[in-house]
């Protein structure tokens, strides 16, 4: 009896000390509150068009989007002070993540660090809004200024290309604020005979990026030379100076047929 009694305390202490263990553990994990420094990430894992990308924004307002998986894409910035401020606000009552009910955002979590420690939290439909607005931002705001066609990629490898299935590079690709672009080849564009002389491209659109899905579309709209292959429509891809465009053609300058070209590299001037 006495042997039974004490094996049955020994498994009600045993029981607690589990229990406390537990709770020490649920409240160490726990996200602190009124945080002065903090970096939270935002993961996007295959869940929209396959894209893999990995948002970190810090309290003093550096953002960083990236390719999660390795060094195709990365974009440096600043966070707009409007961003920060709602990130934070949403730290101050951010709940710890919790198993999910039903199956969860595809491929997406969210995470703090802090005082050496990380912590997961449970995303509400404010803060992903807040930080796929400033994802988007970061994209945008990195591709506009002048670039440069530094690189190209055929689509099928050819052994020898001759002169004539080489057509003029790009010399300034323009991409501002207001939603429009220029193209210039090289040696093109020309300059008005008025004073001040103004810089006139080859051609003028307008363009809207996707960054969610990585993808861009152009339209022209006029120019001094309007080519009648121009393709606008296919994906980009930011790795901090160099832009990446695949399936898109600035049309054919003086080749005698499209290069069978299906990728763009360009350079930040």
């Amino acid at each position: 009896m006495k042997m039974a009694i004490a094996f049955v305390v020994g498994i009600l202490i045993a029981m607690v000390g589990c229990s406390s263990a537990l709770l020490d553990s649920a409240a160490a994990q726990s996200p602190p509150r009124d945080l002065k420094e903090w970096n939270i990430d935002y993961v996007i894992g295959g869940g929209f068009a396959g894209i893999d990308r990995h948002l970190t924004v810090a309290s003093d307002g550096v953002i960083v989007v990236a390719d999660r998986f390795g060094a195709a894409e990365r974009v440096e910035g600043r966070a707009p002070r409007e961003f920060v401020t709602k990130i934070a606000a949403f730290l101050k009552v951010a709940r710890d993540a919790k198993p999910p009910k039903s199956p969860p955002m595809p491929g997406a979590w969210l995470t703090v660090r802090t005082g050496g420690r990380e912590y997961s939290l449970e995303m509400t439909p404010e803060i992903v809004a807040v930080l796929r607005e400033a994802m988007d931002t970061a994209v945008k705001q990195a591709v506009l200024g002048t670039w440069w066609e530094s690189a190209w990629k055929l689509c099928k490898p050819a052994a020898q290309l001759a002169p004539s299935d080489v057509d003029l590079s790009i010399e300034t690709l323009v991409f501002e604020a207001d939603g429009s672009f220029s193209v210039t080849w090289r040696n093109g564009g020309a300059h008005t005979t008025g004073i001040p002389h103004v810089f006139v491209p080859d051609y003028r659109g307008r363009y809207n990026i996707s960054p969610e899905s990585g993808s861009i579309e152009m339209h022209v709209e006029n120019g001094m030379f309007v080519p009648s292959d121009f393709s606008g429509r296919g994906s980009l891809r930011i790795n901090m100076n160099q832009l990446t465009l695949r399936k898109v053609w600035f049309g054919t300058k003086q080749a005698k047929k499209r290069p069978d070209i299906c990728e763009l590299t360009f350079t930040r001037k």
